[in-house]
């Protein structure tokens, strides 16, 4: 997982959206296909950047699971500071 410095949020939103990280709205491009006189080893290397490309969209994909699961658990437990405030003079 790439690790992530923290960001400014977008269009004056603390929401969990905000944590993605900008331009991963947008599709990963595919590789290049090889010229249409390509040999077999052109192929080859169009093979591998291809999967390349789908291991970082994928990579993409479970990275903003956990950014967003771990910012809404973040948030759940602040409503419930902020809905049960006698719960820190009366624990329990």
């Amino acid at each position: 997982m790439t690790v992530l410095a923290p960001m400014k949020p977008r269009s004056g939103t603390d929401g969990c959206s905000s944590l993605i990280p900008a331009g991963w709205t947008e599709p990963v491009p595919s590789a290049a296909l090889p010229p249409a006189d390509a040999v077999e080893a052109d192929w080859q290397v169009f093979g591998i950047e291809q999967t390349g490309q789908l291991a970082r969209a994928n990579g993409r994909t479970s990275d903003v699971v956990e950014i967003v699961t771990g910012c809404e658990a973040r948030d759940a437990a602040a409503m419930r500071q902020i809905e049960r405030p006698w719960r820190q003079i009366w624990p329990g």
